[in-house]
């Protein structure tokens, strides 16, 4: 078998059909199927590590906690990818849109869940209320919001990845019980499991575990569509379709007792076929093809660095 493989391997370079980096990667795919219980075991400790690494510092009455430093690494990298790919005359527009995408989000989960015990959550259908919102205000002022709209879903895909560790952290988004094998335990008494539900202890699945995962793989597709030079409409409806999809089978497996159920599916999983059927008609919105990406300046990373510690104080500091 070992011989086959790489028979097949050889061929599939020396014809030219694949490249190198294809196979490797294809090798890579199969060594982790074949050791898939111990690649998932590394990566469910890890996340449980995390969900209870919970660490706040205070001063006077003012307290900093950890969980905001993943909101900050999120925000560094999801704004540093959508200027590198709209380039840097594009970068205070999609600052203004990365206002608009907080400011929503926080709106948005204090008027749908606001509660005093959920620690200020932030709701990603805010975020995406608020950046389309932002997206109209750039198109009347003469902006290329197409351009805007592409790039920001692809950076804020990988800002959503990373800043899924927040969401371990705070307990939020957490899942519902499962098997010993696959699902993780909180026990900090911190996080909003053990505070707010009966959960704690039990194996949960880590569901934004999963959301991280979804997120980085549409986030690759995305980057992919970008550099073939796909059409931004086409872009940003393939992105409302993807993370339709993710969402909806995500919630499936969500426990969070607040959310609202409808006809047998949870308020976001409604949500999430109306992304579905968005993101379709916006695929047919026309065909604009994106432009090759670009270094962004030392200005524009400063003004990204400035936003990243905004990002930690709306998301890691609070005044107990």
């Amino acid at each position: 078998w070992g011989a086959s493989v790489l028979a097949v391997a050889a061929s599939c370079v020396t014809t030219g059909m694949h490249s190198v980096l294809d196979v490797l990667a294809g090798l890579l795919t199969a060594l982790v199927i074949v050791r898939i219980e111990q690649v998932w075991g590394v990566i469910r400790d890890g996340a449980e590590r995390i969900a209870n690494g919970w660490q706040e510092w205070t001063v006077g009455p003012v307290r900093c906690i950890n969980h905001g430093l993943f909101a900050a690494a999120g925000s560094l990298g999801g704004l540093t990818l959508m200027i590198t790919l709209a380039g840097p005359s594009q970068a205070w527009a999609l600052l203004g849109l990365a206002a608009a995408s907080v400011v929503g989000a926080a709106l948005w989960a204090q008027l749908v869940e606001g509660s005093s015990q959920l620690l200020r959550p932030y709701g990603y259908y805010g975020s995406v209320f608020g950046t389309m919102a932002g997206v109209v205000v750039a198109a009347l002022l003469g902006a290329d919001a197409w351009l805007l709209w592409a790039a920001f879903a692809i950076g804020g895909s990988l800002a959503q990845a990373i800043g899924r560790g927040r969401c371990l952290v705070q307990g939020c988004c957490h899942g519902a019980e499962c098997p010993e094998w696959l699902g993780i335990r909180y026990h900090h008494p911190r996080s909003r499991v053990t505070r707010l539900s009966t959960l704690g202890g039990r194996p949960l699945h880590p569901t934004q575990l999963y959301s991280a995962g979804w997120m980085l793989l549409v986030t690759a597709i995305l980057v992919r569509l970008w550099l073939l030079s796909a059409g931004l409409q086409f872009i940003v409806g393939v992105y409302f379709l993807l993370t339709g999809v993710g969402r909806f089978v995500e919630e499936h497996f969500r426990g969070e007792p607040q959310t609202a159920v409808w006809l047998g599916f949870r308020l976001y999983q409604w949500l999430a076929l109306g992304s579905l059927v968005f993101g379709a008609v916006l695929t047919a919105a026309g065909w604009t093809p994106a432009p090759g990406p670009a270094i962004p300046t030392r200005g524009t990373l400063l003004g990204v660095l400035g936003f990243t510690m905004v990002t930690y104080i709306a998301y890691g500091v609070d005044f107990p």
